[in-house]
């Protein structure tokens, strides 16, 4: 795969990921659910500010990126060479299958990684709160991904604001019901950083826009610009497929 085309395919899969999720959180506030929303945000929020951060870096970040993401994978090889007995089931032959695979066609083996284990497999040894704070701001990290960390793991405060009703007594009693959630809103707003990037995006009238051939195979072929709007009061995010004169699909972003 093209250098440029595996760049824009790894920001495609993260800004289809933030539309998955962004279609689960309208799904959600119609259902009155504000603690499935503040699961679903968390990654939806997280996935939009490495989209962000890796539109602003060079192609040697975002391969740093990709090969982090194989953290755990390669952890799946030790145990595989120290005779893990799960390997032998149908799920571990699938697993290792799917991990063989994925770095036979990135051309990687165990030896490629020595970088990120310095960085300790992080993205360019940046913790997310550093990436966050480069991205947005770094006072609204705690209100925002800081606490939206306990609708994964858990806490009291969690526990106190969705799963228990408090007593006239100070005890506690469980709360099996949902709390609506209050009012959000949505918006994209164009970086000047992302219009001047090296990798490709460029910047047009509605936004930061990123070309994508998602074929790649030099066929004739009507290609398709791809939107993400949001739908009027709130009935989903749909993908609006408009005809283009160009010969790429354009991602809005």
């Amino acid at each position: 795969m093209p250098e440029q085309r595996r760049v824009h395919a790894l920001i495609l899969g993260l800004l289809v990921r933030v539309w998955k999720l962004l279609k689960e959180v309208i799904r959600y506030y119609e259902e009155n659910n504000a603690e499935i929303i503040s699961i679903l945000e968390r990654p939806m929020l997280e996935a939009a500010v490495v989209a962000t951060y890796l539109m602003t870096k060079d192609p040697s970040v975002m391969e740093d990126y990709r090969k982090c993401s194989y953290k755990d994978r390669l952890r799946l090889l030790r145990n595989l060479e120290e005779g893990s007995p799960f390997y032998e089931t149908k799920a571990g032959k699938r697993l290792l299958k799917s991990v063989l695979e994925k770095m036979a066609f990135e051309k990687l083996t165990p030896l490629h990684f020595d970088v990120q284990k310095k960085n300790k497999w992080r993205i360019q040894g940046k913790t997310f709160y550093e990436i966050f704070a480069e991205v947005e701001h770094a006072d609204l990290y705690a209100a925002t991904y800081g606490m939206m960390s306990e609708s994964i793991h858990g806490s009291w405060n969690e526990s106190m604001d969705y799963c228990l009703g408090k007593n006239d007594d100070a005890t506690f009693s469980a709360y099996p019901f949902s709390f609506p959630a209050d009012i959000r809103f949505v918006s994209c707003r164009p970086d000047p950083e992302v219009f001047a990037h090296p990798c490709g995006f460029r910047r047009s009238g509605e936004g930061a826009r990123l070309p994508i051939d998602l074929c790649g195979d030099g066929r004739p072929r009507q290609n398709l610009r791809v939107e993400a709007r949001l739908r009027h009061r709130g009935r989903g995010i749909g993908l609006e497929q408009l005809p283009a004169l160009r010969r790429q699909r354009t991602v809005a972003v």
